[in-house]
């Protein structure tokens, strides 16, 4: 494979997985490592990628299609624990998200809920439903994933208290580390965090140990973190080393 197809199986690659790796990468197309980190440093000079210690993140979002398909079993499973923490009558922020969009049909059919989001695929999936009052945040939409960022959706949440907001991440670092593509994602997440009487990380275990360009916040500033049931002891065990006031479900 030539180094024009081999620098773009890496990026396809980027836009599934989120990151990459040298090694990994070095194996699977049979070159050298030094050729793998010439290709991440051309990529990162062309601005479509950052290089990280050992591999490489992506500098944009994963496509909407591609998100909603990954583990859609673990994000039901998810769906399915979050939901036994709400109840009728409270106001929910629900992040931009493929496991935020799980709940909202996991919740739709059954409870009076005031429901706020910045997600046209949530908004799509609730508008409907009488037991819903909706609202809606304003801004940039993200055309990869259908969702409002910028300034104007900062400013709608400013005008919020709530009694949840479950949040997404693209990747947990192993120190614990909310992080995502874009700063503006990230200081939108905290307005959410901010705005909210309890908040809720949903992330299944495979956003652990990886690392996107932004910070969010630390595991800590929320209340609990909603995992799927392949969670490791590892994970479990650093939880309670690190981050012992969060409650792991």
């Amino acid at each position: 494979m030539g180094k024009t197809n081999r620098r773009k199986s890496i990026l396809e690659k980027l836009k599934t997985d989120g990151r990459v790796r040298v090694k990994e990468l070095a194996e699977e197309f049979q070159v050298s490592e030094m050729t793998i980190r010439r290709d991440l440093e051309y990529l990162e000079d062309k601005n479509e990628i950052l290089r990280t210690r050992g591999g490489a993140v992506s500098r944009s979002e994963t496509p909407f299609p591609r998100k909603r398909i990954r583990n859609m079993d673990k994000k039901r499973q998810i769906a399915d624990k979050a939901r036994d923490f709400i109840a009728s009558g409270q106001t929910l922020i629900l992040d931009a998200g493929t496991t935020t969009l799980a709940l909202a049909q996991n919740i739709k059919f059954s409870q009076e809920l005031t429901v706020i989001t910045n997600d046209l695929n949530i908004a799509g999936e609730l508008f409907s439903f009488a037991n819903i009052t909706l609202y809606f945040a304003g801004g940039l939409i993200q055309t990869e994933v259908g969702s409002a960022i910028g300034p104007h959706a900062e400013k709608f949440f400013d005008e919020f208290y709530v009694d949840l907001a479950f949040i997404g991440t693209s990747s947990l670092t192993e120190d614990f580390d909310l992080t995502t593509p874009t700063p503006e994602k990230a200081a939108l997440k905290r307005k959410m965090i901010d705005s909210a009487d309890r908040s809720f990380l949903l992330a299944d275990h495979t956003k652990y140990r990886k690392k996107s360009v932004h910070r969010v916040c630390h595991l800590s500033s929320l209340d609990y973190f909603i995992c799927d049931d392949e969670k490791t002891e590892l994970l479990e065990k650093r939880i309670a080393d690190e981050a012992p006031e969060i409650e792991l479900n």
